[in-house]
């Protein structure tokens, strides 16, 4: 009789963590549904455009499209719309170094002068400068503005080598497209490949992102959603696809993407990283850009990365603790994706960091 009532106990307890999670879940997909119909009395320029998901552990709760891809013809978005990545796409690169660490293939303390020739740059401090510095943004290189087309890697060579240091690496930490510019190109060294075949068969492939790609190596844009700025009253459409890092991708396959991150043999790795970053000697104290890429904010602690272009958003992030990841892609540049993390941050019961689009 008591092991009949304890089992009855045990099975009523479930029956009530079950339905308060059950609870909460509907309570955020009703606040995340009652923010894109609240938009629909918007001017459509003033409208949340683009998509999100949301999933826990694994689950996905919610996932939905709002807006146009399109708006000459007025085409809608959809859940398998194609959307700019911009620097989000720096986790392709990075977990594309981290494979080649785990293989033994290179170091995260090489130089990086051991895989680059002087094409890429000669001076001393240069050649002192390592892979783990890149991938923190630790470097001292700035930014390359990315607006001129390339068909290769290769051809940044001349525009690195007449940069200068803005500091000697290591001493401080500043966001670098050319950082990860040159890790692209130690990916092809190693690898032998292009970055972009690299990426496709060790990261796309076997995560299954059948819909993600890089504009310059596909010919087929079907289904992309265009950027757009608001000017007044009218919108004013802008293009991407001018190198290879303009990557594209769906709001389900950067899902595929973090379960390929936390399911892979980098779980491990990119558990310790995120966090416990101290452990990893960056010898500086500005920014929070951890060893694997990603960007590091507190209360809640999430892992992630934000791209923004003319007429493009996009945020991709793992609450660690929470096992919640969130992506969100937007894609007209009128403040309302901002609105609508903050709404989702708030549901989850936290109050938005300062998150800069």
């Amino acid at each position: 009789m008591v092991i009949k009532m304890n089992k009855k106990i045990l099975c009523f307890s479930i029956f009530l963590v079950f339905k308060a999670l059950c609870v909460n879940e509907l309570q955020i997909i009703s606040g995340i549904e009652e923010f894109l119909c609240s938009q629909q009395s918007l001017p459509k320029t003033e409208r949340f455009s683009g998509a999100i998901l949301l999933a826990k552990k694994g689950r996905i709760i919610f996932r939905k499209a709002n807006g146009n891809a399109a708006f000459t013809g007025e085409v809608p978005n959809n859940l398998n719309t194609k959307f700019y990545l911009g620097s989000v796409s720096d986790l392709f690169i990075s977990t594309s170094i981290y494979q080649l660490a785990q293989k033994k293939r290179i170091s995260l303390d090489d130089p990086i002068s051991k895989y680059l020739n002087c094409h890429w740059g000669s001076s001393k401090a240069f050649k002192e400068i390592t892979i783990l510095q890149l991938l923190t943004h630790t470097s001292g290189f700035g930014n390359l503005s990315l607006n001129t087309r390339y068909s290769k890697i290769s051809d940044f060579q001349k525009l690195i080598q007449k940069e200068k240091l803005h500091y000697y690496p290591g001493c401080s930490q500043s966001y670098s497209n050319i950082g990860y510019i040159l890790l692209a190109a130690i990916i092809e060294e190693v690898s032998q490949e292009s970055y972009c075949s690299y990426v496709k068969k060790n990261i796309f492939d076997k995560a299954g992102m059948h819909d993600t790609g890089f504009y310059i190596s596909e010919n087929n844009h079907a289904n992309e959603a265009y950027g757009y700025a608001c000017k007044g009253a009218s919108l004013q459409q802008f293009n991407y696809g001018t190198n290879n890092f303009s990557a594209f991708s769906t709001v389900l396959d950067m899902f595929y993407f973090s379960q390929f991150l936390q399911t892979e043999q980098l779980n491990t790795l990119l558990l310790n990283i995120t966090t416990k970053p101290s452990a990893h000697n960056i010898n500086c104290t500005k920014g929070n850009w951890n060893p694997f890429g990603f960007k590091m904010w507190k209360s809640p602690d999430v892992a992630g990365l934000m791209g923004s272009s003319s007429g493009a958003n996009a945020f991709f992030g793992i609450f660690l603790k929470e096992g919640y990841a969130l992506v969100l892609f937007a894609n007209i540049s009128n403040g309302q994706d901002v609105h609508l993390l903050k709404k989702v941050y708030q549901l989850l019961g936290y109050s938005l960091p300062n998150y800069n689009f």
